[in-house]
C-alpha cells in the first residue's frame, strides 16, 4: 500500500471516528437513542427520522429567513424620501424621477410642524 492511500485511509478512518463521537454525544445530550448501529452501518430509529426530518425543516427554514432579510434590507435602500411641510413645498417631478432611477421608489413624506 502506498503511503498517500495510507495517509488517506487514515484520515477517513479518523473522520469516521469523530463523527461516531459527535452522534454519541448527541443521543447522550438529548436522551434519545437515534441510530440503530450494525457492523457494517447507521440506520436512523424512529426517534432519529423524527429528528432529521424536523432538523431539515429548520435548516431549510433558516435560509429562507435569511434570504427574507436580505430581500427586506434591499427593498429598504431603494426607497428615497423627500420631506415637504405645507409651508415650503417641494417642487418635485415624480417621471424625471422615476426615468433617473428605475430600480428605487420615491416615498414623499409630509413633515407637520407643530
Amino acid at each position: 500500500m502506498r503511503e498517500s492511500d495510507k495517509s488517506s485511509d487514515k484520515m477517513r478512518r479518523k473522520r469516521l471516528w469523530s463523527a461516531f463521537s459527535l452522534f454519541n454525544l448527541l443521543e447522550k445530550d438529548l436522551g434519545l437513542k437515534l441510530f440503530i448501529r450494525t457492523h457494517r452501518r447507521l440506520v436512523l430509529t424512529e426517534a432519529g427520522k423524527s429528528l432529521y426530518k424536523d432538523a431539515k425543516y429548520i435548516i431549510q427554514y433558516c435560509k429562507e429567513s435569511v434570504e427574507r432579510a436580505k430581500k427586506a434590507m434591499e427593498e429598504k435602500d431603494n426607497i428615497i424620501r423627500i420631506g415637504t411641510s405645507p409651508m415650503t413645498p417641494a417642487n418635485m417631478k415624480p417621471d424625471n424621477f422615476i426615468h433617473q432611477y428605475p430600480l428605487s421608489t420615491m416615498q414623499a413624506v409630509l413633515c407637520l410642524l407643530i
